[in-house]
């Protein structure tokens, strides 16, 4: 049993929790005049389990987004094998800063900074993370930096991976121009234009959306709305952050709209001779830094 260290934003609008493990947040919650409303599902921890992030509200996907395949990839003449860090999944998720303890250095009522000092490990590379949350009125703002620490160039993603709850008939729409299909070993296959019950132009029922996809084409814009509470959530992402990742089943009680900067597997898909911007894929020199934010604004109907 660990008991992590914690820090709490909070305005008179929102509340936001915020864990070292993970650099994840355990809470993201609307002050409503009903008495609140959780945007993010919240993190409901059993002090006696070990932390898991699959159960918090959000975390951060760094240094790479979603499925690298077999745990294996090739970058700069080399082949490396990753730790398989997802259970009995076949494949590397994620990156490693979802799985890592971050350091506060900084918080306030209303934003803190947590970093992550990567020495090279299971990703064979040495970095530097920064992540950012400020709350500003409801709104809460999340900012990753990713320096390179390593003496080579070394690839990279990044993404954001928020849980909502799916009740109150919850709708999602997003300007989105094509999809990835994937095969049975939950890899892409194909990017074709997006099928009509996956065309989230119009607001879309999320349960009907039975979906755990890629989105290309995104306009960095994408709201939520739960209209039997009516409240919706509009996510904004920056510079970088220009696919969207939608999860939802019929048999689960939440759902995720990720904004992301890659396609799943990446990595190999580059080294396979797909051009390094059509995958998605940053690559750091020595040094480097690079950052990505987005925003999401909560709003009552």
């Amino acid at each position: 049993m660990h008991q992590t260290e914690t820090v709490i934003l909070q305005t008179g609008e929102a509340e936001v929790e915020i864990l070292a493990e993970g650099g994840s947040l355990a809470r993201y919650r609307l002050v409503t005049p009903a008495g609140g409303f959780d945007l993010f599902r919240p993190y409901h921890r059993n002090e006696a389990e070990d932390f898991d992030p699959l159960k918090a509200a959000s975390f951060p996907m760094v240094p790479y987004f979603s499925r690298i395949r077999d745990g294996k990839f090739r970058f700069g003449g080399k082949s490396h094998q990753l730790r398989l860090n997802f259970g009995d999944h076949p494949h590397s998720v994620h990156g490693v800063a979802w799985r890592s303890l971050w350091r506060i250095e900084e918080s306030s009522q209303q934003s803190a900074v947590l970093v992550l000092d990567y020495p090279g490990d299971d990703w064979p590379y040495a970095f530097e993370a920064r992540l950012t949350y400020a709350l500003s009125v409801a709104d809460l703002h999340q900012t990753i930096s990713l320096t390179n620490k390593s003496a080579a160039s070394m690839p990279a993603g990044l993404g954001m991976h928020p849980f909502y709850p799916r009740h109150s008939g919850a709708t999602l729409r997003a300007n989105v121009g094509s999809v990835w299909l994937y095969g049975e070993d939950f890899l892409p296959t194909d990017c074709i234009p997006c099928p009509s019950n996956w065309d989230l132009g119009t607001a879309k029922d999320v349960v009907a959306l039975d979906c755990d996809t890629v989105f290309e084409g995104w306009d960095r814009r994408a709201e939520i709305v739960w209209p039997n509470d009516g409240i919706s959530l509009t996510i904004e992402s920056g510079d970088g952050l220009d696919r969207l990742v939608v999860y939802a089943s019929p048999t689960r009680d939440i759902f995720c709209v990720e904004p992301v900067s890659q396609i799943t597997d990446a990595f190999n898909r580059v080294a396979d001779g797909m051009p390094a911007e059509q995958a998605g894929m940053r690559v750091l020199a020595p040094g480097e830094t690079w950052t990505v934010s987005a925003k999401f604004r909560p709003k009552l109907l």
